[in-house]
């Protein structure tokens, strides 16, 4: 049943993206912590052959991600893709600042990419991603849950499902971010 529940209020958090900004983002990696590489590969293995990246977390253009084009750890031969290294990492960032890094546990996380902007630094080309990010606290997304298994999930109540809807709303946290990315062995390329 709970998996019934998770599937059915992922699928109301996916369609939700007019949440109020009532968070700003708090929840950015702090100074200190180890580079991203590192700490993603540990903390989630199937990067090992997604990020080809060296450098910071990407909250400055001082703090870049460097995406690299060629990377021998990283499927050595196969086709680089810049665009798709950028969203892998900002998905990681993201994960690992809302399921590693914060004290709270978050859950339905979305994101959307909501800009991208190139800048110059130092004749280096950078690309700003700005973006979007939902969430939930685990404890608020608990509540939804034994709400929605309490009324047999809503079956004959429409208006109490949209009831449990606005509720996921307005429990959802909101804040934008921006990743910068210095793509100076790829610029050009595409």
């Amino acid at each position: 049943m709970k998996k019934l529940i998770a599937s059915t209020v992922a699928t109301l958090c996916l369609s939700c993206l007019a949440v109020a900004d009532n968070v700003e983002n708090r929840f950015r990696i702090p100074s200190g912590y180890p580079a991203p590489r590192q700490v993603l590969l540990e903390h989630f293995e199937k990067t090992r052959h997604q990020l080809p990246i060296e450098g910071g977390w990407g909250y400055s253009l001082d703090d870049a991600v460097v995406i690299k084009t060629e990377d021998p750890d990283i499927n050595p031969g196969k086709p680089f893709f810049g665009i798709a290294v950028e969203n892998v990492f900002i998905h990681y960032r993201i994960r690992e600042e809302l399921e590693y890094a914060s004290k709270e546990k978050y859950h339905c996380v979305n994101w959307t990419k909501t800009g991208q902007r190139l800048v110059f630094s130092d004749g280096r080309p950078y690309d700003v991603i700005s973006y979007v990010v939902e969430a939930m606290p685990q404890d608020k997304w608990d509540e939804l849950c034994n709400d929605y298994d309490a009324h047999n999930g809503y079956r004959n109540d429409p208006d109490g499902l949209a009831r449990l809807d606005e509720k996921r709303k307005a429990l959802t946290e909101r804040f934008e971010e921006e990743a910068y990315m210095d793509i100076s062995t790829w610029f050009g390329s595409y």
